[in-house]
């Protein structure tokens, strides 16, 4: 358990992550803020070795209503803020059309 300033504390850092000079930037939505980190690992050696990354973010970052991971894996190197990131913003993007939809508003 940790306190709400830490949690907040924790938020914004996450949310720095996916600012224009963040790892994550590319998870950023034009229509709300985001907050999140990303990662890279491979998997075997050799022939075999696979390229994992990955994100795992939030939105809206002010008060999370979706949490998102993101994982891709295949053959060539590629970093988590390359390639899972944008992944994880066309899931968010989505889910805020579909709710804002549902709730007979406008997506933008």
């Amino acid at each position: 358990v940790v306190s709400p300033e830490a949690a907040a504390r924790t938020m914004a850092f996450l949310a720095d992550a996916t600012g224009p000079e963040g790892t994550g930037a590319r998870a950023a939505s034009p229509a709300l803020r985001v907050a999140g980190k990303t990662g890279t690992a491979h998997l075997g050696e050799g022939p075999e070795r696979r390229w994992v990354a990955l994100f795992v973010g939030a939105a809206p970052a002010e008060e999370a209503r979706w949490v998102v991971a993101v994982r891709v894996i295949g053959r060539a190197e590629a970093s988590g803020g390359a390639v899972a990131a944008p992944v994880f913003r066309d899931v968010v993007e989505h889910l805020r059309r579909s709710s804002a939809a549902s709730q007979g508003g406008a997506a933008g």
